[in-house]
C-alpha cells in the first residue's frame, strides 16, 4: 500500500504522540508513516513473512536494528538463524 494513502488517515487519527493500534499491520506502511510523522505504533500481524518484510522497511526507513524484545539478538541474526543453511 503507497503510504501517501494512509498517511490522511493517520494524520486526522492521532495526535503527534498518539498512539496507532493496526490490528492486520501487514508489511508494516502504517508503521513507517507513524515513524515518519512522530506517532506510536503497535502492529499485529500473524504472518511470519509480513512481519520480516515490516521489520525490514522499519530498520531501512529508521536507520536502527530491531532486536527483539528481551534478547540481545537482532532481526538480522534471526534471519541467518532461519536460513535453510543457517
Amino acid at each position: 500500500m503507497p503510504p501517501a494513502l494512509v498517511e490522511p488517515c493517520v494524520l486526522a487519527g492521532a495526535p503527534e504522540g498518539g498512539l496507532v493500534l493496526v490490528p492486520f499491520a501487514g508489511a508494516g506502511t502504517v508503521g513507517v508513516v507513524c515513524r515518519k510523522h512522530r506517532r506510536r505504533f503497535i502492529g499485529i500481524e500473524l504472518n511470519p513473512a509480513y512481519v520480516d518484510v515490516a521489520v525490514q522497511r522499519w530498520q531501512d526507513f529508521t536507520g536502527e536494528v530491531a532486536v527483539l524484545d528481551g534478547e540481545d539478538r537482532t532481526f538480522d541474526d534471526l534471519k541467518a538463524e532461519r536460513a535453510p543453511d543457517g
